[in-house]
């Protein structure tokens, strides 16, 4: 196995293995910190073995950038549309929530 497959399956483990306490906040802390901790594997696992490569950082970094971009602009659209939706049934009269 991979060592991110083993980092993402530890992880894994560890967040579940947490146990609730409502006057400890490491459930929280966790659940906050666990997405940076699994992006930065995925980005150790998109540069391989050339660590010390800028232009692999570069490309990692313009590939979340252009996701991010993209993700946003998917959002919007998907909003827009649900949005005329409502408005054009809204106008014919027919209820649809």
């Amino acid at each position: 196995m991979d060592c991110s497959c083993i980092s993402v399956f530890v992880s894994a483990v560890f967040i579940n293995l947490i146990p609730v306490n409502d006057s400890s906040d490491t459930l929280i802390l966790s659940c906050i910190h666990l997405p940076l901790f699994l992006w930065t594997v995925l980005g150790f696992a998109f540069a391989g073995d050339r660590l010390n490569d800028y232009q692999k950082r570069m490309d990692f970094l313009r590939y979340n950038g252009d996701l991010i971009v993209i993700t946003t602009i998917i959002l919007i659209s998907g909003m827009a549309l649900t949005a005329m939706t409502q408005g054009l049934f809204s106008l014919i009269g027919m209820e649809i929530s």
